[in-house]
């Protein structure tokens, strides 16, 4: 993970993401139940050309990932389940850790 955001030039704190890399890798260890796979996400307004998402506005009508993965095919394979699974428990993990911020 570093090492792409030094590929990139991005300036950030690496001890920061290295400390939040080892929680969400304990998290996901810690917290392996499954889930019901969420298919639909909220997901931020765009500006003006699409280019930028409007801060603390969110689209009316939640994005369906079905309606990309699943566009060769109806069927959801064990890959894309576990992908899905562990999808939510990422999410999970941001919501708790952004609420304690």
């Amino acid at each position: 993970m570093i090492a792409y955001l030094n590929s990139i030039k991005t300036t950030c704190d690496h001890a920061l993401i290295s400390r939040h890399l080892e929680s969400l890798k304990t998290f996901l260890n810690n917290n392996n139940a499954v889930n019901e796979i969420q298919w639909q996400y909220k997901i931020p307004e765009l500006g003006e050309g699409g280019s930028c998402s409007l801060f603390g506005n969110l689209q009316d009508e939640p994005f369906d990932l079905r309606s990309l993965l699943l566009k060769e095919t109806q069927v959801i394979d064990a890959n894309l389940a576990n992908s899905m699974q562990m999808l939510a428990q990422i999410v999970d993990y941001i919501v708790k850790a952004s609420n304690r911020c």
